[in-house]
């Protein structure tokens, strides 16, 4: 968005249309809602527009100042209305000037939280069905396994006619088969 500023305002700095300018930060206020405001320089300092009702703040003039040959320069402000970006950007590499957005820091943060939440809920999900999925498998593995020792202890007590019942031809089916032989 500043960037866009930076170059909407380019040809008004140079023609030193300034009303222009104004009116210009006031059609991007009113359509960006998490702009709390914005201001343009000049290459001397000399503010040529903003966006403040009760006039320009003396303590924002030399807040975050963009050095020449720098694409942009973002500062964290923190104010009475809350936390802030400050975003400068040098307009024709800061020879005409430069452009300062001032944005709520609680819509980034609100953002993060978001994405914070759905990928932790993500994970949260993908734990759960990798726990369920392990419990099948774990129950698949070990179910026969649990009837070869039950038949084991049977015919421990003296019930030769108890047989495993194999379904399987790895090597829990191969010693079940010889289980069963080893009964007859």
């Amino acid at each position: 968005i500043a960037k866009n500023i930076a170059q909407g305002s380019t040809n008004f700095i140079l023609t030193e249309r300034y009303v222009d300018i104004q009116i210009f930060l006031n059609n991007v206020m009113g359509s960006e809602e998490d702009i709390v405001y914005a201001f343009v320089q000049d290459s001397d300092g000399e503010i040529l527009a903003h966006s403040f009702h009760g006039g320009f703040p003396a303590d924002l003039k030399n807040v975050n100042v963009a050095g020449h040959g720098e694409d942009y320069r973002i500062q964290s402000l923190e104010t009475e209305d809350g936390a802030l970006f400050d975003i400068a950007v040098p307009v024709l590499r800061g020879d005409a000037g430069v452009v300062h957005l001032g944005i709520s820091k609680d819509p980034a943060q609100r953002s993060v939280n978001k994405i914070t939440g759905l990928i932790i809920m993500t994970v949260f999900a993908v734990l759960l069905a990798g726990i369920g999925l392990a419990v099948i498998f774990a129950n698949k593995i070990t179910a026969p396994l649990y009837e070869l020792v039950e038949t084991a202890h049977a015919v421990g007590n003296g019930d030769l006619g108890r047989k495993v019942h194999v379904t399987t031809k790895d090597e829990i089916g191969k010693l079940g088969a010889v289980f069963n032989q080893m009964t007859e």
